[in-house]
């Protein structure tokens, strides 16, 4: 899961970046041990998947899908191995391999379930009822699957992220998933995903046991389709500005400070090593609450707008028109007693204040992106120092004078957390916020017609049209906040080389990396394996970088669309 970078003291810059730098190392020299291995044992799934997990703490998502494809992996085992590539994917900008993974799976629901009803009459013929209840156990798992309703949610979040001005559109893909029915039907989030099941297959990985890793998996898939489904159904009733939008945010708030106070993130593993319980873990990635700030801001606006929007405050200010003044009475702490025109006046306040929250988190999280990208270790240290000193971290302990940070130094250097950040604005945070916003003026040019239709005061007049002035300049504010990004992450997309140009940080730790094998020092042939692991690297790097980019562009073109 994303941490936010900071700027730090002399001496805790140093240790963050030798003891990130070592780290570095070690999944690396175990990635280009797994790799030898996978080479002269080509059918050991054990490796590749192991494979996976390096490769996705290393950020590189192009190399774990082709692990992952590697394994030929389809239907039922497909739904049950996907927890270990999809969110790694989806979570370090490869969104059109994603889309196409997330599609391949959904594709086979409805054909198991065909298939099942074929075929289930074929007990019964042969008086086989015991196989016939498990004909319909695996029928009532297929319609009730817990990782079918996250590609559910991951292919809405792709289709949404990819046009994010499509107001119609989103509300008729978020309608098309049921959610607010069905959790109303459950009796809320977490009663409704607890009850769908469950099929990861955790056996697979040797260092796991089957039982803990069993409960530790689901546990977290839970936390994150609760998580998803409660903004899901969010954002459907606030761009739809719906009335039940306020208390879809508040489930959705409480949801997020749930699961994500709780890690459960890409990165958050507690080692890089091959076995044992410190080894890898195969998790499904969160959004950071750092991040969920930006579209939590976005969808409070659109609850304020929906109380704004409402023909109660206009009509008590239009003399002679057909609706008659009502007590005004909302979440927001207007009183009773209050006059239409004034509610209105203080929702217009409560609008700018979310809209102007909403732009200076996103402009606050793209900043702290861009520091980390341009990001330099601390000066007076060199790459060797970081990566080959066995008593690197323990110096840097103790250092004063020579670790103080350069200009560009950072406490956290630029890795595969800072791509998930990227991600998860490219994927969530700017689609929901964009939508919100189109939504939101969308709103006012109802009401305006309606306003001037009924000679309403100046005043009046004057609210609605401050009201949408507000949306198109924080919309203005995250445009260039994501246009920004978009330019910062272009040399790492065009897969620059240039000495001091930005790289993230396996690609540096890389050339002082040594790996054994059986003990042996793999000094004949290092160089070779460490050019391979390089270009491969480098090659996912510029793969989830152009995607990011790509899809940043089109999130600031949407938000200057805003009128």
């Amino acid at each position: 899961m994303f941490r936010p970078h900071r700027t730090a003291p002399a001496a805790d810059a140093t240790v963050a970046w030798t003891l990130a730098a070592k780290a570095a190392q070690s999944t690396l020299a175990a990635a280009l041990v797994l790799e030898e291995g996978a080479a002269r044992s080509k059918a050991n799934f054990q490796m590749k998947l192991r494979l996976i997990l390096l490769y996705a703490q290393l950020g590189a998502a192009e190399a774990c899908r082709a692990h992952f494809v590697a394994l030929g992996t389809r239907k039922l085992q497909l739904e049950s191995l996907l927890y270990v590539v999809l969110p790694v994917l989806s979570s370090l900008g490869n969104f059109r391999e994603a889309a196409n993974l997330t599609q391949q799976t959904l594709l086979w629901y409805p054909e198991a379930t065909r298939e099942t009803s074929d075929t289930a009459v074929l007990p019964y013929k042969h008086c086989n009822y015991i196989q016939a209840l498990d004909f319909e156990r695996f029928r009532q798992h297929i319609d009730n699957s817990l990782w079918r309703v996250y590609c559910e949610i991951t292919d809405a979040a792709l289709s949404l992220s990819a046009a994010p001005a499509d107001v119609p559109g989103a509300l008729a893909k978020l309608d098309s998933l049921g959610l607010t029915e069905r959790v109303r039907t459950a009796g809320g989030v977490r009663p409704f995903v607890l009850a769908l099941v469950s099929n990861l297959d955790t056996a697979v990985f040797e260092s796991l046991a089957p039982v803990r890793g069993e409960a530790e998996l689901r546990e977290a898939v839970v936390s994150s389709v609760c998580t998803r489904t409660a903004f899901s159904i969010a954002l459907e009733s606030c761009v739809g500005m719906r009335a039940n939008c306020r208390a879809a945010l508040v489930v959705a708030e409480t949801e997020m400070l749930v699961g994500l106070g709780g890690g459960g993130g890409l990165g958050d593993s507690d080692g890089g090593g091959l076995g044992g319980e410190g080894g890898a873990q195969p998790l499904p990635s969160s959004p950071a609450l750092a991040l969920a700030a930006i579209g939590l801001h976005a969808l409070g606006a659109a609850c304020t707008m929906e109380a704004l929007a409402h023909p109660r405050h206009w009509g008590a200010c239009s003399p002679g028109g057909e609706e008659q003044p009502a007590p005004a009475v909302s979440e927001d702490g207007v009183l009773k007693d209050d006059s239409a025109l004034a509610t209105a006046a203080k929702l217009l306040a409560t609008l700018q204040a979310q809209l102007l929250g909403w732009a200076e988190a996103a402009e606050a999280a793209c900043a702290t992106l861009l520091a980390a990208l341009a990001s330099r270790p601390p000066a007076g240290l060199s790459w060797a120092e970081l990566c080959d000193a066995p008593d690197a971290a323990d110096r840097a302990k103790r250092a004063t004078g020579p670790s103080a940070p350069g200009a560009g130094a950072s406490a956290q250097p630029p890795s595969a957390e800072t791509l998930a950040a990227c991600s998860e604005l490219a994927l969530v945070q700017l689609p929901a916020s964009s939508l919100v916003a189109h939504a939101l003026v969308a709103a006012v040019a109802r009401t305006l017609p309606r306003v001037r239709a009924k000679s309403a005061p100046k005043e009046v007049v004057a609210l609605a049209t401050a009201a949408r002035a507000a949306v198109r300049e924080s919309a203005l504010r995250v445009a260039e906040s994501a246009e920004a990004l978009a330019e910062a992450l272009g040399p790492l997309a065009a897969g620059a080389q240039a000495a001091g140009g930005p790289q993230l940080l396996p690609l540096l730790v890389l050339p002082h990396t040594d790996y054994a094998l059986d003990g042996t020092p793999r000094a004949l042939g290092a160089g070779v394996a460490r050019a391979q692991m390089e270009a491969r690297l480098r090659a996912s790097y510029v793969d989830s970088c152009t995607q990011l980019q790509a899809r940043l562009v089109e999130l600031g073109a949407a938000l200057r669309q805003v009128r």
